[in-house]
């Protein structure tokens, strides 16, 4: 009896519908290209999670899959979009040499884009990319005791430098591509840290800032975020509290124009000599009505609790951001904001409002990093996604440091300087929680 062929397009409408479906655990999911003229269906793109216990573990890797016309009768051109060190992988192009993986090398019509997909992920777990075990330590750990906790002396050590992070710069052309990969990595990266960059304030308080109040403060921070605009969003997603970071994005928006929107004069400059290109903002950002969905579909926001936000000095932060998700004005009582951030972001933690409870830490985030001799692994300040990082991983050595027993939880839901019994009491101390609101 004679094997029927299936048809190229039939046979990519099929692989079509099971990458819909999901493989497997989720690790390995692919997935066609948003191109309305690919009429052949060539262009794909696949991601791998790290497998655990290899290098490569704990972080997100893209691909691109080329299936030109001949295919499946020969294997599409595969194609690392993330930096990989893999013996298959040319380390210039991130091609996957078809000569170097057994699947490509000795390729059959019945293999699909899930079996190439799948066979990498089996050679990133391979025991030459595996991870050395620790060894014990005889000598004894001495402790040096600072602040509220106590510090075992290699974390008061100098550290090795940190790998560099790369930081995946979202624009027009590439944010459908850029949100799909944070929808396939949030349930496995549910930590998020998030840094905003926008153009400085200009409305002012009248009274002396030390004499605000909660209520005040929030009344000029709904001023002045209604009247400005986003310029930048940075993301940055781990595994856990403890987690190195997995991947950073910095989304790029278009609807600030210096030239005629209200703003800070001195911010503007500011984020301008940092690197940011406010005409390339305007050409090829993000428009914040295009934002909006994505985020809401992305799986980071309205997630019940699943997520969890880190930030430093964040009420101007979350305000932006609510304003365009709700695609409105923030309302007038900060009450009805805190109810906003609870819904759409769930468990929250400000490292700035955590630092009032760790001795010895003040001032803004490049002081409080190096203090805790954290240092900043990729990009510039006063860059969101560079600065979403700084906060993770100051967050991460606060509580090695600091918060070892007690954890984190009682700081959750607090904004600094919207602590609900700001200049109630000042003989009792801030730590109320968002269920006071």
């Amino acid at each position: 009896m004679t094997n029927v062929i299936v048809p190229r397009n039939f046979r990519l409408l099929e692989e079509l519908e099971r990458g819909e479906k999901g493989i497997g655990d989720g690790t390995v999911s692919y997935g066609m290209d948003d191109d309305g003229d690919d009429i052949f269906m060539r262009s794909w793109t696949g991601t791998i999670i790290g497998p655990l216990n290899s290098v490569h573990e704990g972080r997100i890797f893209q691909l691109k899959l080329f299936c030109d016309k001949d295919y499946p009768d020969k294997p599409p051109t595969v194609r690392f979009h993330s930096r990989i060190n893999m013996t298959c992988v040319n380390p210039d192009t991130g091609l996957v040499e078809g000569k170097k993986l057994h699947m490509l090398s000795n390729w059959q019509r019945e293999y699909t884009m899930d079996n190439i997909l799948t066979q990498l992920k089996k050679e990133m777990a391979a025991p030459h990319n595996r991870k050395l075990r620790k060894r014990a330590h005889s000598n004894r750990k001495t402790k040096t005791k600072t602040g509220r906790g106590v510090m075992p002396s290699e974390l008061v050590a100098a550290r090795k430098k940190p790998p560099p992070m790369e930081i995946r710069q979202v624009w027009a052309h590439n944010v459908e591509d850029e949100f799909r990969l944070i929808r396939n990595a949030i349930e496995h990266f549910p930590y998020v840290a998030m840094d905003t960059e926008f153009p400085g304030v200009i409305h002012r308080p009248s009274k002396h800032p030390a004499l605000l109040t909660a209520h005040d403060r929030y009344d000029l921070l709904r001023r002045n975020v209604d009247a400005l605009h986003l310029i930048q969003v940075g993301l940055t997603l781990a595994a856990s509290p403890s987690a190195p970071p997995a991947l950073a994005f910095q989304i790029n928006l278009s609807d600030f124009d210096p030239r005629v929107h209200r703003h800070a004069p001195d911010s503007v400059q500011l984020l301008a000599s940092h690197g940011l290109d406010f005409a390339a903002h305007r050409l090829h950002g993000v428009d914040a009505r295009t934002l909006s969905p994505l985020l809401m579909a992305s799986g980071l926001v309205c997630s019940q609790g699943a997520v969890k936000w880190v930030t430093f000095h964040s009420a101007y932060d979350f305000g932006y951001l609510l304003k365009l998700l709700i695609g409105r004005k923030l309302p007038r009582k900060m009450s009805e904001f805190m109810k906003l951030v609870h819904v759409f972001f769930g468990d929250v933690y400000d490292v700035k409002y955590m630092m009032k409870h760790c001795d010895g830490l003040y001032g803004g985030l490049e002081r409080v990093a190096a203090t805790l001799k954290v240092e900043r692994t990729a990009g510039r300040c006063h860059q969101a996604a560079s600065d979403s990082l700084l906060s993770w991983d100051v967050f991460r050595r606060m509580r090695e440091i600091y918060l070892v027993k007690e954890g984190v939880k009682s700081y959750r839901g607090v904004l600094f300087g919207l602590e609900p019994n700001l200049h109630r009491d000042d003989k009792k101390k801030t730590t109320s929680s968002l269920e006071s609101c």
